[in-house]
């Protein structure tokens, strides 16, 4: 069944202090379901970026890869493939599962995701992804870095995180679009308040 968790989470400046600095409340259910053998949770088996990858991809370029997950038990199926990436609002294009049969003759079932970084995408994001199946396990939930830039040399799956370089010119350039679309968009609103203030 379903419970209800509620946690206050409140910071404060020193330990002996009883008056917090402040204090957020956090609420979510926990949903419990009767499995029998809770060993058998799906696994990712496959994925064009292993687990802990560091990718660097530059503005513009599209960047496609695959995760293919597999159930433990031919009863169960995978119903989808969680994908999530900060900061939240970054756009990723997933497929449909596609089923096909691997070499040992298990079921497989893989999702493609493709993305398009744009010159406000510059700088690291954290993708993460896991499979959940029929009986709603989940598994185990891995994650890469994808380092955006101006300009890279080539795409390179790597632990060392120097292959790609933002050129100070288009560094500046890049800084110069994102200030000028802020103050557009500022001297619209304030045009926009000005008209209703007259009308008012």
């Amino acid at each position: 069944g379903y419970y209800t968790v509620a946690i206050q989470i409140e910071d404060f400046a020193y330990s002996t202090d009883t008056v917090p600095l402040s204090s957020i409340p956090l609420q979510f259910l926990v949903n419990s379901v009767n499995i029998s053998n809770c060993t058998q949770e799906p696994v990712i088996v496959d994925a064009t970026l292993p687990n802990n990858a560091f990718l660097n991809i530059s503005v513009g370029n599209s960047m496609s890869w695959f995760i293919t997950a597999q159930t433990r038990n031919s009863n169960i199926s995978i119903v989808d493939i969680i994908t999530t990436i900060t900061p939240f609002g970054i756009q990723l294009m997933k497929s449909d599962l596609s089923v096909t049969t691997s070499s040992s003759n298990q079921l497989e079932w893989t999702v493609n995701i493709l993305w398009i970084p744009s010159l406000f995408d510059i700088g690291p994001h954290l993708l993460c992804y896991y499979a959940i199946d029929s009986k709603g396990l989940t598994s185990s939930q891995y994650c890469v870095t994808l380092n955006v830039s101006m300009q890279c040399n080539q795409l390179q799956v790597s632990d060392l995180k120097d292959d790609c370089s933002i050129p100070v010119a288009a560094g500046v350039s890049a800084a110069v679009v994102v200030i000028a679309s802020v103050v557009s968009s500022l001297i619209s609103i304030c045009i926009t308040c000005l008209i209703m203030r007259k009308k008012g």
